[in-house]
């Protein structure tokens, strides 16, 4: 009788080990789930930090880029200017000068 107590009693005790393990694996499980997906977040908002960085870095490059290319043009700009107004000045000059001996 003894005996068929103490294994009714060890029965149990291995019942309840064994719902406590399945209710500890649970919430470890449970746990790593939350862990990942706050890892998942994380990444996710370093990703678009990175993003951002890059996009603001590319518009600054193209910005940079756009400035050097309109101060280029500007300059070839007045550059041409300077060549056609001499070319005009000569020009006129000839003209001129052609008219007078008609």
């Amino acid at each position: 009788m003894e005996l068929i107590k103490e294994l009714k009693e060890a029965e149990k005790k291995s019942s309840q080990m064994v719902e406590q393990a399945k209710s500890d694996a649970a919430k470890r499980i449970e746990q790593a789930r939350q862990g990942a997906e706050q890892a998942t977040a994380a990444a996710c908002t370093a990703r678009r930090h990175a993003i951002d960085r890059a996009v603001t870095e590319a518009q600054q490059q193209a910005q940079a880029q756009a400035d050097a290319l309109r101060k280029d043009a500007a300059r070839q700009r007045e550059e041409l200017q300077a060549r056609v107004a001499d070319r005009t000045d000569r020009s006129v000059k000839r003209v001129m000068e052609f008219l007078k001996q008609i």
